[in-house]
């Protein structure tokens, strides 16, 4: 191998193994969300302590955010929220994710009829608007945390199957993969050695950004009275609840809406710089 070669080989490994921009700005800017939504409740008061001797109070050093119609703490209120509707967002994903990239895999490795009828059932599903769908099943199953995760599941699980179902279908025409089936590989091994861990990229990314679909389908469902029930903080209900006082406190329906904007961003963010990470590796 030339000098020049090997320079150029060795350039292309050192910027694969560099974190761009964007990756790092996004790690940075959930780095200090992470901070401050993890140590600020350790001097705030619980986010559920009311003091009905001091309700829709202005911001001040005590309570920098104000506090609500019960005399609890916004801040305190919207740091839970945060925490709250995160871990809803991650952990509401988990289930269509690994669901999704089963029956993708399936559908594009064994094809025939178990793709025909995979296929049916997610053209079925995404035929209904994504909201009205969450909705309708939220109303259904009743308001609370489980509802929340039975109808993302529900639905969400369609986009990873689509996506893995497309990435398999592309690694079986590739050579190593038809070398593995050539050299005489169980169907087991070809698939979970040499498919599968080259056609996860996609989907991982996909999921980072579909948090916040998660997150915002979680507010609106607790804005409209069917997701998480009171007195647990959650942005959207909080949202719903400040309404009425949007004139005399207009931060409580501000600071959780800004939440939401502030973690959709920080998320988005992270989505488009692990994608480019991804694809320079």
């Amino acid at each position: 191998m030339s000098a020049g070669v090997l320079a150029v080989a060795t350039y292309e490994r050192r910027r694969a193994r560099r974190l761009n921009g964007t990756l790092v700005a996004a790690l940075v800017f959930l780095s200090v969300i992470a901070v401050v939504v993890l140590v600020g409740p350790l001097f705030l008061p619980s986010p559920t302590q009311q003091d009905l001797t001091d309700i829709l109070a202005p911001p001040s050093r005590e309570a920098p955010l104000g506090t609500d119609q019960l005399g609890r703490d916004v801040l305190s209120r919207v740091l839970a929220a945060i925490r709250l509707d995160v871990a809803i967002g991650v952990a509401a994903l988990v289930v269509p994710f690994v669901l999704g990239s089963v029956l993708g895999a399936l559908a594009a490795w064994r094809r025939g009829w178990i793709d025909e009828v995979v296929g049916v059932v997610g053209d079925v599903v995404q035929a209904f608007p994504y909201y009205l769908f969450i909705l309708v099943l939220a109303f259904f199953l009743g308001a609370g945390v489980p509802s929340i995760f039975v109808a993302v599941a529900a639905i969400a699980w369609v986009s990873y199957m689509r996506i893995v179902r497309a990435e398999v279908q592309s690694a079986m025409q590739q050579d190593y993969v038809q070398a593995a089936v050539g050299a005489g590989y169980s169907e087991r091994r070809v698939l979970l050695r040499h498919v599968l861990p080259n056609v996860f990229r996609q989907p991982l990314t996909y999921a980072v950004t579909d948090v916040v679909v998660v997150i915002v389908s979680t507010a609106t469902l607790s804005y409209l009275g069917v997701g998480v029930t009171p007195p647990t903080p959650e942005l959207g209900a909080m949202v719903a609840d400040g309404q009425q006082f949007a004139t005399i406190r207009p931060l409580l329906t501000l600071a959780p809406g800004f939440a939401v904007v502030l973690i959709g961003a920080a998320l988005a963010l992270l989505g488009n710089g692990l994608a480019r990470q991804l694809d320079e590796s």
